[in-house]
């Protein structure tokens, strides 16, 4: 560090502040040209790795929801396969679950069961 400068410590590294007479008038400190060229670089470096991070983020969304759409299309097959309701609407479709989900005999599976989604029947 060269005499009359100050070093000052922040979240993305050290920057280096002369003291006294600078080219900003009226200020105690300023950079000297190195230090707002390494200055300009590192805000461009952060520029750079917010957009990345975004890209990054972007594309895990758009993989969930491909996994999501995924899976709601095959259990919309498996319903219709095993439940023959191809020819009927969503509403009448729903309100049909809705039926069967109130009858005695059908449990409705549990959250935290390794079993997910399997509607269990009671034996008695």
């Amino acid at each position: 560090m060269r005499k009359g400068t100050i070093l000052l410590r922040h979240e993305y590294g050290a920057v280096e502040l002369c003291r006294g007479a600078c080219e900003n008038e009226g200020s105690e400190f300023a950079m000297n040209e190195r230090d707002e060229q390494r200055l300009i670089k590192t805000r461009d470096k952060i520029a750079q790795m917010k957009t990345i991070e975004q890209s990054i983020l972007a594309r895990d969304r758009k993989h969930l929801r491909k996994e999501r759409t995924r899976r709601l299309i095959q259990n919309g097959a498996l319903s219709e396969k095993y439940l023959h309701c191809d020819n009927m609407e969503p509403r009448e479709f729903e309100k049909w679950l809705q039926e069967i989900i109130k009858i005695d005999g059908v449990q409705h599976p549990s959250p935290d069961s390794s079993e997910k989604g399997i509607v269990r029947q009671k034996v008695r």
